[in-house]
C-alpha cells in the first residue's frame, strides 16, 4: 500500500494473525500499528469506497451549489431538480445533467437540460436559429 509506513511483510503477517482470529485491536498492540492502519491493511476496498464517495459528494455538491458566471465560480441555490429526464425534451438521463440559467443576476433562474438541449439553448440564444431558418427556407424556395 502505498503512503504508509510499514513494511509489506508486515501486511502480509497482520493478514495471517487476523486469520488466525486475533481482532484488530489485539493486532495493533503486538504490531505496534494503530487500529485503523490495521483496518486499512485488512480491507483496501473500504478505502477506495471511501475515495470514490469523497468525489461523488464533491461533485454532487458542485452540481448543486457552483455555477460559473461572466468566468466566475459562484456560489448559488439552484432550483431542485426532480427526477432523471431533460426538462425540454423529456430524455432520461443517468447521470450528466446541465444546469441552464439565462440571466447573470438571478442564476437560480434556470432549468436541468440534456446536453444536446444545452447547445440548442445557446444556439437559440445567440439567434442563429432564426438565421438558420431564414437560410434553409430560402434555400427550399430557390431549387
Amino acid at each position: 500500500m502505498k503512503g504508509y509506513t510499514y513494511d509489506k511483510r508486515v501486511g502480509e503477517a497482520v493478514v495471517i494473525m487476523y486469520k488466525q482470529g486475533l481482532t484488530q485491536e489485539d493486532i495493533s498492540k503486538v504490531i505496534g500499528l494503530s487500529t485503523s492502519t490495521i483496518a486499512r491493511i485488512l480491507h483496501p476496498e473500504r478505502r477506495l469506497r471511501d475515495k470514490e464517495y469523497g468525489k461523488n459528494y464533491t461533485k454532487d455538491y458542485q452540481r448543486r451549489h457552483l455555477l460559473k458566471v461572466k468566468g466566475k465560480v459562484i456560489r448559488v441555490n439552484k432550483r431542485e431538480r426532480f427526477g432523471n429526464t431533460c426538462e425540454l425534451c423529456g430524455k432520461v438521463i443517468r447521470n450528466r445533467f446541465h444546469y441552464h440559467h439565462w440571466n447573470d443576476e438571478h442564476p437560480e433562474w434556470g432549468i436541468w437540460i440534456c446536453g444536446s438541449c444545452h447547445k440548442a439553448c445557446h444556439f437559440v440564444g445567440k439567434g442563429l436559429a432564426n438565421k438558420y431558418l431564414e437560410l434553409r427556407n430560402s434555400i427550399e424556395e430557390n431549387i
